[in-house]
């Protein structure tokens, strides 16, 4: 399970830089040869972390039918690159940002079951 913890913080700073890049690029209207290799990366760490979650975490419900989510949606962008379906251009932000904020939640759980914080609902 540390494994695990250990790879979605990764998917999670992984996904964060590539945003990050994103951006600059579009600042500076600029292509930069790094960006792709970052997207890349952070795409099979996020599959890689999707199946492993799928076959060792079953326990929290809500996270387990996310990961289902999210292999349907590879299954989708891995058949639209085959058939040479082309993607909305904001496609690429919006998936990163779907893993961001899915990996951010995970994220914030583990810290918060790590150091014991807690939020309190009634404040």
């Amino acid at each position: 399970m540390k494994f695990l913890n250990l790879l979605n913080t990764l998917v999670f700073l992984l996904v964060t830089v590539v945003v990050m890049s994103i951006f600059y690029e579009g600042i500076t209207l600029q292509w930069y040869d790094f960006v792709p290799i970052l997207i890349f990366t952070a795409d099979i760490a996020f599959i890689l972390a999707t199946i492993l979650n799928l076959i060792f975490n079953r326990k929290v419900k809500i996270v387990f039918w996310f990961n289902i989510f999210s292999i349907v949606l590879i299954g989708i962008a891995i058949i639209m690159k085959i058939v040479a379906i082309s993607y909305p251009l904001g496609g690429l932000v919006f998936w990163n940002f779907y893993i961001l904020f899915f990996y951010g939640i995970q994220v914030f759980a583990i810290v918060s079951r790590e150091s014991d914080i807690r939020v309190d609902p009634k404040r």
